[in-house]
């Protein structure tokens, strides 16, 4: 389901990214973009640590992949506030392409394939 949901949000992240040719402010369209790149990447990344937590039956695996989701999230949060010093980018540009993950969400449950308990995309996408 998550593989499916990241594709949603790289397709809807494609469109804002042309609707924001629309957008009168300074650096929309980049702020869009960079916030979009964003929100696909944690989803691609919460994707493979999920699998990793999955597959991981000891204990220390669990608390390795547990600690690396932390790090995840740091390192999500460190690259917003980068790209917000760092790029001439809008503010709400940049939350407009962040939140490409709130309607790919239910995006993704609605045309997504359906959930099967015997399906490995079930327990692992």
């Amino acid at each position: 389901m998550l593989r499916w949901v990241t594709r949603c949000a790289a397709v809807l992240g494609v469109v804002a990214v042309a609707l924001s040719a629309l957008w009168p402010a300074p650096g929309a369209t980049l702020g869009v973009a960079l916030g979009a790149a964003l929100a696909v990447a944690n989803l691609y990344a919460l994707q493979w640590l999920g699998a990793r937590l999955v597959s991981r039956g000891d204990a220390g695996g669990l608390a390795s992949t547990a600690a690396l989701f932390g790090v995840k999230l740091l390192a999500y949060l460190g690259l917003v506030f980068l790209v917000y010093k760092l790029f001439a980018v809008d503010l709400l540009a940049l939350l407009a392409g962040l939140s490409v993950i709130v309607l790919a969400i239910p995006l993704g449950a609605v045309l997504g394939p359906p959930l099967n308990a015997d399906s490995s995309e079930s327990i692992h996408g």
